[in-house]
């Protein structure tokens, strides 16, 4: 059996920049990334842009795109045959959706280290509970 149909498989792209950036090594791996995370400047190298519709052509189910002090984007791909694959709540979910979640706004100085870390683990772990526990 593949690692995908037993459990959730996230990966955070956390670092990718145009100098070390090789999509020989990304666009194999994305048909089996159920959740893929990555920032403002880490869309703009991949896919130049916000637009996330080249990661999920390749295969990966959900594009979680952090926006900063704008919040969070979160699409699907719209193969929902993809999406059943999925394993968790991500299967329930409608094919080529695109939300956007708005942060909330927060008042004086702020160290948003490791905010990234923080949001994508914990949707990943909401994504992740399976029918047996909801």
């Amino acid at each position: 059996a593949k690692l995908g149909e037993s459990c959730l498989v996230g990966v955070d792209l956390n670092g990718v920049s145009a100098d070390n950036h090789n999509d020989s090594l990304l666009s194999p791996a994305l048909g089996d990334i159920d959740i893929l995370h990555l920032n403002e400047e880490e869309a703009s190298i991949l896919c130049g842009g916000e637009d996330s519709s080249t990661l999920h052509s390749h295969g990966c189910a959900v594009i979680l795109l952090s926006l900063g002090s704008r919040g969070v984007k979160i699409s699907t791909t719209e193969d929902d045959c993809r999406l059943r694959r999925c394993p968790g709540q991500i299967k329930h979910w409608a094919a080529g959706s695109k939300i956007h979640v708005p942060a909330f706004q927060i008042n004086g100085d702020i160290n948003a280290n490791g905010a990234g870390d923080a949001l994508f683990s914990g949707f990943c772990l909401a994504s992740s509970w399976s029918d047996e526990t909801t």
